[in-house]
């Protein structure tokens, strides 16, 4: 049932069945070689208890204790009776004032001795505190074996009633990540929509050995293909496209916007561009709803991704559409 440093410990437990089969409360004892105490050094020692589920038995409280000087207590025999701690004084109430999932703020009253202030996240160095304006150094305490906990002291403060804000701080960087996101899909919004023929003729002025070159490419006409032979070819780009989207209601959703734009490009030239519209479309919607959900929800950086399966699907449906573009180009390369 129980172990320090790897090394089993002897215990009795005594009780009725019946408590026990209700599940109520046994206690236990060291016996056996253990029986008059277990020694243990200056250094860490680890203390593990066998999980429930397997033993049959929950060791919910564990005291270890020990006579003055550090020799060991002596063990309550049977017939004697153990008194109950000292009841505690009244806690400090804790009013939520504002709850995020990375800030909270509270207020604290009622706090006359030092207190702990437990937080029931999972630990972790990245919470931090700061109590009526000035922040709290140090990290957060293990507590209860999985939450953060901060001993504050009310004197130091010269009041009884606390303002606490409790922050995740790495929260910080990944917004800075996201506006810096955004900023970049932004730029590339304008060197997608910046007039492609300003470009190209100051491209071709500054070498005019190229501007016959391009304007025999300009003059060239469009050679439409027969309609069956661009169903064939759109049929074979969104299958291909098809296959890269999870889950077949995404997949056939892939397929129907590969083949009408690979279709429609491929039967008139003026619509090739609609794969490209697509392409920035599905992009910037994958960029907005990230945006929109991390500000609606305030998700901290645990499993952060996987709050974000959406925007996933948006980002492979832009890559399918920019393939099928180049798709089309090469076969108007073909045919031309």
């Amino acid at each position: 049932l129980l172990e320090i440093d790897g090394k089993p410990v002897s215990l009795r437990v005594t009780g009725t069945t019946k408590t026990a089969l209700a599940g109520g409360a046994l206690s236990i004892q060291p016996c056996g070689a253990d029986a008059g105490g277990i020694t243990l050094g200056s250094d860490t020692h680890v203390v593990g208890a066998t999980y429930g589920g397997l033993s049959g038995f929950d060791i919910d409280q564990l005291v270890l204790d020990s006579a003055a000087g550090g020799g060991p207590a002596p063990a309550p025999g049977p017939d004697d009776t153990v008194s109950a701690p000292a009841a505690p004084g009244p806690a400090p109430q804790v009013q939520v004032v504002s709850e995020q999932n990375t800030d909270w703020k509270l207020k604290v009253t009622g706090a006359t001795h030092p207190f702990w202030l437990v937080f029931g996240e999972s630990i972790n160095d990245g919470w931090h505190i700061t109590v009526n304006g000035k922040t709290v150094a140090g990290h957060p305490t293990l507590v209860d074996g999985y939450a953060n906990g901060w001993l504050l002291d009310p004197s130091e403060t010269g009041s009884s009633t606390l303002e606490v804000t409790v922050s995740f701080t790495p929260q910080s960087a990944e917004n800075l990540s996201l506006v810096a996101s955004a900023g970049g899909v932004v730029l590339c919004l304008g060197l997608i929509l910046w007039p492609r023929r300003r470009r190209r003729l100051a491209w071709t002025a500054e070498q005019p050995s190229l501007a016959a070159t391009e304007a025999q490419r300009s003059t060239r006409r469009h050679v439409p293909l027969a309609p069956h032979e661009a169903m064939a070819i759109a049929a074979v780009v969104g299958l291909l496209g098809a296959t890269l989207m999870p889950g077949l209601a995404l997949a056939a959703g892939a397929f129907l916007v590969v083949f009408l734009s690979v279709l429609f490009a491929l039967l008139l030239a003026g619509l090739r561009r609609l794969i490209r519209l697509l392409v920035v479309g599905f992009a910037s919607a994958a960029v907005v709803y990230t945006l929109i959900e991390q500000a609606m929800n305030r998700f901290s950086s645990a499993g952060w991704l996987m709050h974000f399966e959406r925007a996933d699907d948006l980002v492979w449906m832009a890559v399918i559409l920019l393939a099928a573009d180049v798709a089309v180009g090469l076969v108007r390369r073909l045919v031309e």
